[in-house]
């Protein structure tokens, strides 16, 4: 263990006390500088659900789930049914309706026509790329996911593809009750709280994502805003906060030995949609934001959204297919409008967004997208940008590692391949019913049957198993699809992967989000039958469907979707695509390209790397008054397409917005510290960034810690190399030209 001499009485100080030292000094410093509003929303959660001001809710309609207008053409609604699906009718004669939908879908259209493609991706050597092109800095990723373990499993293959291949240090944000199946696969896990399993019954009960009537009338839809605000704050913590925010006490420091301990501020963000809070606090760092998700999200013309029922419409089928997606979002917004603007304003000081552009945010701001679904089962429809891309499945290798228990090798010895049933993270009303329904139809095909208990509680001990019949409990699916003739499950996007993956005929049985659309895709392609909505589900129909499956037909379509999936390489691919539009060259640290940066000098377009900062401060020949936090990508959320003339007003309006949110930088003044080499913060932290900056500096005091002698002398050299040229004004280009000269 190295030492350093304290300037009290020259006696020797272990390093891990003074970074102890210093992470709890500028964890102070920036929390005593904080307002008392923000400082609030950095020590403890905020109540987002029912706060003391004045921000109104979203006027859609007069009631939760409704959107309706027939005061000058009848007929124009959306409104959330009692399953939780929503039903659309549409008039495009109505006048609300073409002053909100049309304008965004000729604006939408004309742009994705206008796109310019993104640059080629940077591809690493050992998967068949290019040798001498440096690779991208090593960035601090955060994944924000909401959702059950097979929406989490895919971001797990992400991430590990991104941390191994790429060199990336990567944190999944999710629920706490997924923290061992993270790090079990050498990720960081950050808790942002929430409760899976409650999530999953609600969504049973509510299959859209707006609730349901029964539900709105007994209280459930109090739980889920509450559920939302917990984990949008949870998202947000996941952003700066070092630890895995199990224990939420902002005075508490995390184990030496943890990896995760270490000082933590996102440089970018990868989220699915449910995350929410990903554009907001991307836009509050000023960093890149990618979403990536298993169902169609953005707004299309080649089919309607996945959860929209269209009742009527008297618009052409391309119109009323892309509108769906407008109000489906519209509805969302209602529901959440809220709680998303009092979360900007109480926990990111941003301004609220406006209820009318809100919806359709990320498609405006065009936000890269990739979609993690095979194309060989859904290409890329033709209306999509160049922003958005279609992957493949993001499939994780959890086989290499699985042995089978004695009693379940036995049974699969024992006859022929068995089928699959299984609902995963799905909680019933009544599982004994539906086992024993499950029981009635294995009775009738004559078939045996792996049945997973999953969170639902199949297989109750008083229930009588038939011989045929195993009750398995968490076995990976990439090894037991392989030992079965075909699949029943609930439709997850993951299960559908792995189902497909391994050649297996696949039954889906949808209950909620993405299922029926991936019943649906799975139908059309010939891999199984039509799906069935878990409320039609009887004996007699799910016999039918498993014979359905086990026809030679469907045995040999699967087949073939398998060897065209074996080709796509869907997480590397997503990987790529991640990278491809990042623009990594503005990323990068002017003195020290293989970091990233996270500071800029004021006046000049030099970029340094936490690194690179801590370097020349201690070495004195930084003055920290000249510095800003970097902010490589800036969002304009409260700009939407209006008719011209208001359109041209909101424009200069925009101009000044942008101008204050670039301001967002914020100047620091610095003081020795306990070793005489490391400062922190204490002038100009404005309540916008104090502890952004704490933890950006206790960063670039850990990076200098672990460094070597040469890469600090070379920082120092180059710096020097530069000095002449700074009050030149030279552009980026040409300092970079002049640094490789």
């Amino acid at each position: 263990m190295t030492t350093k001499t304290s300037p009290e009485d020259g006696q020797p100080i272990p390093e891990t006390v003074v970074q102890q030292s210093i992470l709890h000094q500028a964890q102070a410093a920036a929390t005593n500088l904080a307002s008392p509003t923000e400082q609030e929303a950095f020590l403890h959660d905020i109540d987002l659900v029912n706060p003391d001001d004045d921000i109104p809710p979203p006027a859609y309609g007069d009631t939760y789930g409704e959107i309706r207008n027939e005061k000058d053409a009848p007929g124009t609604s959306a409104s959330v049914t009692d399953d939780g699906r929503v039903n659309i009718r549409i008039n495009h004669l109505n006048r609300r309706l073409s002053q909100i939908f049309t304008p965004a879908l000729h604006q939408e259209i004309q742009s994705d026509q206008d796109d310019r493609p993104p640059p080629p991706p940077y591809i690493p050597p050992s998967l068949g790329g290019e040798e001498g092109i440096p690779p991208p800095p090593p960035l601090n990723v955060v994944i924000q996911v909401v959702g059950s373990r097979g929406d989490v499993q895919p971001f797990v293959a992400l991430g590990r593809v991104l941390k191994d291949t790429y060199g990336h240090r990567v944190r999944l944000a999710t629920h706490p009750t997924f923290k061992d199946f993270v790090q079990e696969n050498g990720l960081e896990f950050f808790s942002i709280g929430g409760d899976p399993s409650r999530l999953m019954a609600f969504m049973v009960k509510n299959p859209g994502l707006v609730p349901g009537f029964r539900s709105l009338m007994g209280g459930e839809v109090s739980q889920r805003r509450r559920d939302v605000s917990e984990y949008i704050q949870g998202c947000w913590r996941s952003c700066y906060k070092a630890g895995d925010g199990m224990d939420f006490d902002e005075t508490s420091e995390p184990s030496d030995n943890d990896p995760a301990a270490r000082p933590f501020v996102a440089d970018c963000i990868i989220a699915n949609p449910p995350s929410f809070a990903h554009i907001h606090c991307a836009e509050k760092l000023g960093i890149p934001l990618h979403i990536m998700f298993t169902m169609p999200y953005s707004p299309t013309q080649a089919f309607p959204h996945p959860l929209a029922n269209i009742q009527s419409s008297n618009a052409d089928a391309q119109l009323t297919n892309y509108i769906s997606y407008s109000m489906i979002e519209v509805l969302s917004w209602q529901a959440l409008g809220d709680i998303i603007n009092r979360f900007r304003a109480k926990c990111l000081g941003l301004d609220p967004v406006s209820m009318i552009w809100g919806p359709g945010m990320l498609q405006r701001l065009k936000i890269p997208h990739t979609y993690c679904w095979s194309p060989a089962l859904i290409p890329k429809p033709k209306d999509w940008g160049s922003h958005i891309s279609v992957s493949g499945f993001y499939l994780l290798n959890l086989a290499s590692n699985y042995a089978p228990t004695p009693e379940l090798q036995a049974f699969l010895d024992a006859g022929p391949l068995p089928i699959y049933i299984g609902f995963g993270s799905i909680v019933w009303d009544d599982p004994n019913a539906m086992t024993e329904l499950i029981f009635e139809a294995v009775r009738k095909t004559g078939q045996r049957v792996l049945l997973s208990k999953g969170w639902g509680g199949m297989g109750a001990d008083e229930l009588r198993i038939p011989d045929n019949v195993f009750m398995l409990g968490n076995v990976p699916h990439d090894w037991l699809f392989k030992q079965v003739s075909c699949v029943v499950h609930h439709g997850g996007a993951g299960t559908t992967a792995a189902g497909i993956a391994a050649g297996r005929p696949t039954l889906i049985i949808p209950f909620f989000g993405d299922q029926p659309f991936w019943g649906a895709m799975v139908a059309r392609a010939g891999a199984g039958p039509d799906p069935i909505p878990h409320r039609q589900l009887t004996a007699n129909k799910l016999a039918d469907a498993i014979n359905f499956c086990l026809k030679p037909s469907s045995l040999e379509r699967a087949r073939e979707l398998a060897n065209k999936m074996a080709a796509e390489r869907g997480t590397d691919m997503g990987a790529q695509s991640f990278h491809q539009y990042l623009q990594v060259d503005r990323l990068r640290c002017t003195l020290a390209p293989s970091r990233p940066a996270t500071w800029r000098i004021k006046r000049t377009q030099i970029r340094l790397s936490a690194f690179a900062a801590c370097t020349l401060a201690n070495a004195g020949l930084l003055d920290f008054h000249d510095l800003k936090l970097y902010r490589p990508q800036e969002y304009y959320t409260d700009e939407g397409p209006l008719e011209p003339i208001s359109g041209g007003t909101m424009a200069f309006a925009g101009s000044v917005s942008s101008a204050r949110a670039a301001g967002r930088e914020f100047g620091l003044g610095w003081y020795d510290g306990v070793t005489g080499l490391f400062t922190q913060p204490w002038r100009g932290a404005q309540r916008e960034g104090s502890y952004i900056i704490a933890s950006r500096t206790a960063q670039g005091y850990d990076e200098w810690l672990q460094s070597s002698d040469a890469e600090k002398e070379d920082v120092i050299v180059r710096w020097k190399l530069i000095q002449k040229y700074l009050k030149k004004k030279l552009d980026p280009e040409m300092v970079r030209d002049l640094l490789e000269a």
